[in-house]
């Protein structure tokens, strides 16, 4: 939402244009493209610069069957 003073409105009759006085180019076309069908809310993604001092979570929720499963691993081996 923008708000504009009304000495701008006044000084540049903005009251007196429409949308297509501004831009008056036909409208953009998007590209479709059909919703992905995975579970849950895609990671956010870090800056290129930061990503490289980000360490994963180990016990983040999706993790714990992984990291049973690495631990159950483990203990097999050492035995």
């Amino acid at each position: 939402i923008f708000l504009t003073k009304a000495t701008s409105i006044e000084k540049y009759n903005l009251a007196e244009q429409n949308f297509s006085y501004f831009f008056p180019d036909e409208p953009p076309t998007f590209i479709f493209s059909p919703a992905s069908r995975r579970r849950g809310r895609p990671p956010k993604r870090a800056s290129a610069s930061l990503e490289d001092n980000i360490t994963p979570k180990q016990n983040t929720p999706g993790n714990k069957s992984k990291v049973s499963r690495e631990r159950a691993r483990f203990q097999k081996q050492k035995e």
